[in-house]
């Protein structure tokens, strides 16, 4: 019984290793300002972006007390190697974007005309509601990858931006992430880190009770 448990244990520890790395990254919208100076910086939401085998699934998800802006206000700003013709859809409902040839420069407003245009936006395409996230998937032909999105604004500064306000004004202002992306772990990952875990306890344990009962 013994070495069954320490069969388990180490398999399940070989077997954690072997899980492949993670196809997902995620950004933290943490800039309202320009280099992230003064009292403008903070964790404003996220962007979290899934391969899944050549289109990314883009998961944009405000934090509390925020929320996006009114209509033809700019929901995403992204950047791209290329000015590549991207398609999108599954749109959420009450977003929109300048259609499936969305590639060409777009500059957005203040803070960031001083730091560069984006390449690609998705806008609020009208003014109900109060959302707070928003998710599409976007491919182009050959596919996309995690890498076409790891670049940073013509300034060389921001990975994403997006326009927004708080839940108690109308005043939008802009934020952005000027930080690289970070993995984000895959369920799978999660779920044998758990099972490798618990087998390491399930033999500390039984070795505990043998030598309790040897005593």
């Amino acid at each position: 019984m013994k070495r069954f448990w320490l069969f388990l244990a180490t398999f399940l520890g070989l077997a954690i290793m072997a899980v492949p790395a993670s196809a997902a990254m995620q950004y933290t919208l943490n800039c309202t300002t320009v280099a992230c100076s003064g009292g403008g910086s903070g964790n404003y939401g996220t962007v979290t972006l899934t391969d899944n085998s050549g289109v990314i699934h883009v998961n944009v998800a405000l934090a509390s007390g925020y929320q996006f802006g009114a209509n033809n206000t700019a929901a995403l700003l992204w950047n791209g190697l290329t000015n590549d013709t991207l398609v999108v859809s599954n749109l959420t409902s009450g977003f929109g974007s300048t259609g499936s040839n969305a590639n060409g420069s777009y500059t957005a407003g203040t803070p960031f005309n001083a730091s560069g245009a984006f390449d690609y936006k998705i806008l609020r395409s009208n003014s109900a509601g109060s959302p707070a996230a928003l998710s599409f998937d976007v491919t182009k032909t050959g596919g996309l990858t995690l890498a076409n999105f790891a670049t940073v604004n013509d300034g060389g500064v921001y990975y994403f931006a997006t326009q927004i306000r708080t839940t108690s004004s109308a005043t939008l202002f802009y934020v952005a992430s000027n930080l690289a992306g970070v993995k984000v772990p895959e369920p799978g990952t999660i779920t044998m880190s758990i099972a490798g875990l618990m087998g390491l306890v399930g033999f500390a344990v039984l070795q505990r009770r043998r030598k309790q009962v040897s005593a």
